[in-house]
Order: structure tokens, then sequence, then C-alpha cells
């Protein structure tokens, strides 16, 4: 089964910095603005190389997806919707608290986020590309919104008021009473601001965490208040459980995890669209999936794939396959040889200086054409992938000129 990530992130770093009107910014905030910027990608990188898909959550105008198109470029953007590798939650549910003392009044109440920008996907891609300050030509933008349109989803609508509902529910339970809240003391129409206050963060984390079930969706949120509710906290963890054990594997090969790796490459997530979609990283985001549910040793599971990898070659029929392969073969490089050199002398040192030819074309076709078959998917090709473009970013660096 697919895995699907979602990622809220991105929205709360580009409200903070970059959407006119919220909090102004300390002076702390400006100072690590490169650092953040840079980590926010770092976890992007990450994300996308490890899940088949990142739901964006997305509150308001899409300034997310300009923030991934100056990142990505528009080829690099275009390939991720393309291969529907990420989406974008409108987030309209909506917990708040009650701030004035009314005594009688339940504490929560929830609703939904009604303005075009924030329900209309239309109206929430144009206003967040009218955050460009050079905007893309006209036909780009067109065929941009064809593309992102459709890749919209939006929470239900009774999800806040069954959250709101079920929160009030593990009040009178008593499940709350490690937060400090006593159904024989305490009403939920008398509770004082401070505790109406965190009722709502533990309805809010609640809301998030429902919208995430109901999706089969996983997550790297803290869910510090979700276990109150629900051992089906598992479910989520599994997101949390594939980076950890990639984390494992990295030390493994030796290798830093892909948060580490990603400052020391250029551009690296224009270098994420291609190297995702190979066959390979697409084995592999499976294999980890499977491999980090449950109670397995990852890295007992890792050297098992690793030393067990078996191809079609490895079999009866496949070896039979291989021998007629390069009979067949031989066959065909038999009569080039014969049709370059004139029958006349194609024999003694003629027919000599032809077969080291020969036979070097059959080393090459055994190597990469049938060997290549031979040789089984394990997850290291995974990592021998990211070698291979960490060889490459030193090669450049090493081949650019210095001023």
């Amino acid at each position: 089964m697919p895995t699907n990530a979602f990622y809220p992130s991105l929205n709360d770093f580009c409200t903070k910095y970059f959407v006119i009107g919220q909090k102004p910014l300390t002076v702390e905030d400006v100072r690590l603005l490169p650092e953040r910027a840079v980590s926010e990608c770092a976890s992007l990188f990450e994300n996308l190389l490890l899940f088949d898909r990142v739901s964006l959550k997305v509150y308001g105008e899409n300034v997310p997806l300009t923030f991934l198109y100056r990142q990505l470029g528009e080829k690099g953007l275009e390939a991720l919707l393309e291969q529907e590798a990420i989406k974008f939650v409108l987030w309209t549910p909506m917990i708040v608290h009650m701030v004035d003392e009314i005594p009688g009044i339940n504490a929560l109440a929830s609703g939904n986020v009604s303005s075009r920008a924030h329900c209309d996907p239309e109206e929430s891609f144009d206003l967040g590309l009218s955050w460009f300050t050079e905007k893309p030509p006209k036909y780009v933008l067109k065929r941009l919104k064809k593309k992102v349109l459709p890749l919209y989803e939006m929470p239900p609508p009774e999800l806040a008021g069954e959250t709101v509902k079920l929160t009030n529910s593990a009040f009178v339970s008593g499940k709350l009473r490690s937060l400090g809240f006593d159904p024989d003391k305490q009403d939920l129409g008398n509770l004082k601001l401070p505790e109406r206050e965190l009722l709502g963060k533990c309805a809010g984390g609640l809301l998030e965490y429902r919208y995430l079930l109901s999706r089969q969706m996983t997550a790297m949120s803290s869910f510090e208040y979700f276990s109150l509710f629900s051992d089906s906290l598992e479910n989520i963890e599994t997101s949390g459980n594939a980076v950890h054990g990639f984390g494992e594997l990295a030390k493994l090969e030796n290798m830093p995890d892909l948060k580490a790796l990603f400052p020391t490459l250029q551009e690296g997530l224009k270098k994420v669209p291609k190297l995702r979609d190979k066959r390979k990283s697409r084995q592999f985001r499976q294999w980890l999936s499977t491999t980090t549910c449950g109670d397995k040793n990852i890295t007992e599971e890792y050297l098992a794939a690793i030393t067990e990898a078996r191809g079609p070659l490895d079999t009866k029929t496949g070896k039979s396959m291989k021998a007629i392969a390069l009979a067949s073969v031989g066959a065909v490089l038999g009569h080039a040889a014969e049709a370059t050199v004139p029958g006349a002398l194609l024999g003694g040192a003629a027919a000599q200086a032809a077969a080291p030819a020969v036979e070097f074309a059959l080393d090459l076709l055994d190597e990469f054409l049938l060997d290549g078959l031979r040789k089984g998917w394990h997850p290291r090709m995974f990592f021998d992938d990211l070698r291979k473009l960490n060889r490459i970013e030193d090669k450049e660096k090493n081949l650019t000129p210095r001023p």
C-alpha cells in the first residue's frame, strides 16, 4: 500500500515568514531564517524520498506552492505533480476555546473556515501564487493550475464537531486525568481560562490525528495527547519508524541520514523528482514501509535482504535462458565478424584478430545485461544511488573554477 505522509510544517514556516499581517518577526526570527529554511528543505527532501506521497497542509493561500516553485523550478515542481508525489490538504476545520468567563457554556466550540481562500482550491492557488515577486509567464501558471487543482483535498466538514464531542467524552470519562482534568471536581461549563486553553490544545491535536487516521496517513508530528484517546497511535507512528529505521541503515552503510545529506548537495530538492521516481527507489520505499511495521529488527532484515537477493537468472529456467542468450549473441556476432572481414581472408591471423573483438563483446553483454538480471533487487541499491549522487556532486565541485 502506498505511504502517505501528512506534512504541516511547510505551511507553518511560509505563514510565519512570508505572509503579511501575521505576528511581526523578532530579531531572533530574522537571524534564524536561513537556518530554518535549510532545515525545512532538508525535512521535505527526507519525506519525499522515504514516502510515496507527501500531503502538504495548506491554510488559505497556497504559499507553500510558491516556495516549492522557487526551490524546485518549473520542471522539478511539475515532475512531482505528475508523479502525484505531493498533494494539498486545504485545512478548513477549526476548534476554539472560550476566552470570556461565561458560566455554563461549554469550553470548546467548532466550525469550518468559510472564506474563499480557505475553502476554494482555485482561490487558494491564485492567492498563493500572487506572492511571486516576479511571476512566471501566464501560460506556465495556466498549465500549473491545471495540474495542481486536482491534487487538492479537503477534510470532511463534520470533522471538527465530531472531535469536540470526542474530547468532551474523554473529559467526562476521566481519560484526561493525566492532564489535570478531574470530572468529579470540574465541569466543562466552568473551567478556568488556562484549563480551557489546555483543553483546546488537546482537541486541536486530536483534530489532526483523526484526519490522519481517516485518510490512512502517517506524520512526523509530536503526538503528545493522542495516546489518551486510542491505542491506534501505532498506525501513525509508522512514519517515525520509517525515518528512524532509515537512520539506522545509514549508520550501517557509514552514510549520513537524508537530512544531514541534504546540505551537502547543490540544489538538492531539484534532484528529488528524478531520484524518487526510479524503480529502485519505489521498491525501497515499499520495502521500508513494510519492514518498519511490527517488531522486526530492521538491521537484520536489511542484511538478510542483501544476502538473499535473487534475480530471475538465479532460477534453473533463468540459467538456461542465460546460456541460450549467450549462444544466440555469439552466433550474431560471428555473422557480424564474417560480414566485416572478407571470407577469403577470415582465417589464420585474420580470424585470430577478429576473435578478441567477439570475446570482448560477449564479456560486456554478460556483465551489463545478463548479470543485471541475475542480481535481484535489494535495499542497498538505494544507498548506491545516494553515493553516486554524492560522487557526482563532489566531482562537479572539484571542476568548478575558483574565483
